[in-house]
């Protein structure tokens, strides 16, 4: 009689242990899945949030300012990851932020203020690009690009456009090394458990 070749381990408690330990890697596993999309949610928020607070910051600041003085002030504000500038009306983006941008943003501000974007949320850099990454109007300068910029256009108080574009980090990140050693002893030490308390529980049969 010949005999077929066992696609799996022949003895009862390799079985069950490997049944156990499959359904530990898989458990973990969908823990890691849903830890990181919690994670991926809560880091764009705080983006977002960021974002907010820039922009209605930047607002502030140059409408308590008089319009002769506005370029002294813009050229405080600049930094690597901050660039604002005038511009006119023809070159402002072409649609209005999606989402409570625009409401938390007045919320800040005590008012209201008309605001555009390039594409929703997180626009691009110049009139006429949705790309983001270069470009700011009038008398601006280009962004670099080693994070995406984000874009928003608004009207001041008294009518004046301006351009906020500030670099945010777009992709989250990544988990630090500890946790990963954390989940590695876990996982080792359930496994030892696992495996003890099968050949405890197979070796009578």
């Amino acid at each position: 009689m010949i005999r077929r070749p066992s696609l799996g381990p022949d003895s009862l408690f390799a079985r069950m242990a490997l049944i156990l330990l499959l359904g530990l890697l898989a458990t973990q596993g969908i823990s890691l899945w849903l830890h990181w999309g919690e994670r991926t949610a809560v880091v764009t928020q705080t983006h977002g949030q960021r974002l907010i607070e820039r922009v209605a910051e930047v607002v502030r600041l140059l409408e308590a300012e008089p319009p002769s003085q506005r370029q002294a002030t813009l050229s405080v504000l600049q930094s690597p990851d901050l660039r604002i500038s005038t511009i006119d009306a023809g070159q402002i983006f072409p649609r209005a932020p999606r989402g409570q941008m625009q409401h938390a943003i007045a919320s800040r501000l005590g008012a209201e203020r008309e605001m555009r974007t390039s594409g929703g949320m997180g626009g691009g850099g110049g009139a006429g690009r949705g790309d983001g990454r270069m470009g700011m109007g009038r008398g601006g300068q280009g962004m670099p690009s080693g994070n995406a910029p984000r874009a928003v256009d608004v009207r001041l108080a008294d009518g004046q456009w301006i351009r906020v574009v500030t670099a945010l980090e777009t992709e989250t990140p990544g988990l630090p090394t500890e946790f990963f050693v954390t989940l590695t002893l876990s996982l080792l030490i359930i496994a030892g458990v696992v495996l003890l308390v099968v050949r405890l529980a197979t070796r009578p049969l």
